[in-house]
């Protein structure tokens, strides 16, 4: 009985866990205003948001199996975000000093409810500006230094339905899914719209919820048996 009192104790702290779990949720940048929308299944870009100890952390990754780098003589890409726009909630406090960047390198700035107009996507809250020194084979990361804020205060769509926009250049070429090219575009504005892709939660809230259902189990067949 003691047996069984301490696995049903796990089990229920893994749900609490589970229930309370830290979730990264994912959209993906499917509209272009010079290219269209990208092929059925495919992206342009995507947008990882995750609720950390500290913040909020967005994660901004170009497809590179679309976007052609342009590259140095040294063989490295000049393939760069520079422009990065999304929305707040309605009654959501957020001042420039909140976002933090981490990989900056004092070529980065933000802006706060000014009229940030981007191209087709409309009107955004917050910009966040750089000198394209972000390399866009690597992600354009930063953080938002507010834990009482939540994914659902910044997935909030404009006047247009967008909920971000980004600006990639430097590309060379834009590829389709058989490696054709279908462009010679070298810059884009990329934009998303609801609804988002997925909300997935933490690996080890899984293994851990897994593991005291598993225990539970096996308790109950040797009790049975």
């Amino acid at each position: 009985m003691r047996k069984f009192s301490f696995l049903a104790t796990v089990v229920l702290t893994a749900i609490c866990m589970y229930a309370n779990a830290v979730h990264a949720t994912t959209y993906y940048l499917e509209y272009s205003n010079t290219l269209g929308k990208v092929a059925e299944g495919d992206w342009y870009a995507r947008l990882d948001i995750t609720k950390g100890n500290d913040g909020l952390y967005f994660t901004l990754t170009a497809n590179t199996s679309i976007f052609q780098p342009l590259t140095k003589d040294s063989g490295s890409s000049l393939l760069a975000w520079d422009h990065f726009y999304f929305n707040m909630a309605e009654g959501v406090g957020l001042s420039a000093n909140d976002i933090k960047f981490t990989n900056d390198n004092g070529k980065w700035s933000s802006t706060i409810g000014a009229n940030n107009s981007v191209s087709i996507f409309g009107n955004f809250d917050v910009g966040v500006a750089g000198t394209g020194n972000v390399n866009g084979t690597d992600p354009l990361t930063f953080y938002i230094a507010n834990t009482n804020l939540s994914v659902e205060d910044f997935a909030v769509s404009n006047g247009k339905d967008y909920m971000f926009a980004a600006h990639l250049k430097n590309f060379e070429a834009v590829k389709d899914s058989f490696g054709n090219i279908i462009s010679g575009e070298s810059s884009t504005w990329l934009g998303h719209d609801p609804p988002p892709a997925s909300s997935v939660p933490e690996p080890a809230t899984m293994l851990l919820f897994g593991a005291g259902l598993a225990g539970l189990g096996g308790v109950l067949s040797r009790r049975k048996a």
